[in-house]
């Protein structure tokens, strides 16, 4: 028991200490500059700080370059994105894709709640349409059809019966799509697509 009380007031006499410092002290003081593994965090952090940064605003700063990533803005960059992130960006072209049953919406089939089901399609409605939304100029919404029945049951994907060979099946395109209306371009293969971007 004494070994323990004296590991806890280490612990907090430790945190105490690290309360009263500010910005680059406590930086230095939990990722120290000689530490190898430290450096990664210390270019994250940079200088972006103000001199009396506190503890929660380091650790604000970190959680945000972690997951909120800084994003080229400069041409001829591709930008690889979830749906979640697209929120509040925009691009001249923009690729949604494997807008297939299965992945665009992904249902959790071992979710038996209707309301949840329906609360989760929403949600991914929004998605689908905050992603449709950041083109300026032009927007692909590409799905496949053929796909390795292995990949589908690893994704995820619902392939439709009696197709295919015991290799390969056939997918559904997503319900968004349809859901889009009269007003949606007809599909066309890709290579068709292809065929026709490289003409202009």
């Amino acid at each position: 028991m004494t070994k323990l009380v004296t590991a806890y007031e280490a612990v907090r006499d430790e945190i105490n200490s690290l309360g009263a410092l500010v910005s680059s002290e406590l930086i230095d003081r939990i990722f120290p500059a000689s530490e190898a593994w430290a450096q990664p965090v210390r270019l994250i952090i940079g200088n972006a700080l103000p001199m009396d940064a506190s503890p929660s605003d380091i650790h604000a700063a970190i959680l945000e370059a972690l997951t909120q990533p800084e994003i080229p803005t400069a041409a001829g960059v591709i930008r690889i994105m979830s749906l979640h992130k697209s929120k509040g960006l925009s691009s001249p072209i923009v690729v949604i894709a494997a807008c297939i049953q299965g992945v665009v919406p992904r249902m959790d089939t071992k979710e038996s709640n209707p309301a949840v089901k329906q609360r989760t399609l929403r949600e991914q409605r929004r998605l689908f349409y905050v992603g449709m939304t950041r083109a300026r100029e032009k927007l692909i919404l590409s799905s496949s059809v053929k796909w390795l029945r292995k990949d589908a049951i690893r994704i995820g994907v619902a392939l439709k019966p009696k197709t295919g060979n015991r290799e390969f099946g056939h997918a559904n395109a997503s319900q968004f799509l349809d859901e889009i209306g009269l007003s949606a371009p007809a599909a066309l293969r890709g290579s068709e697509w292809l065929d026709g971007a490289l003409s202009q």
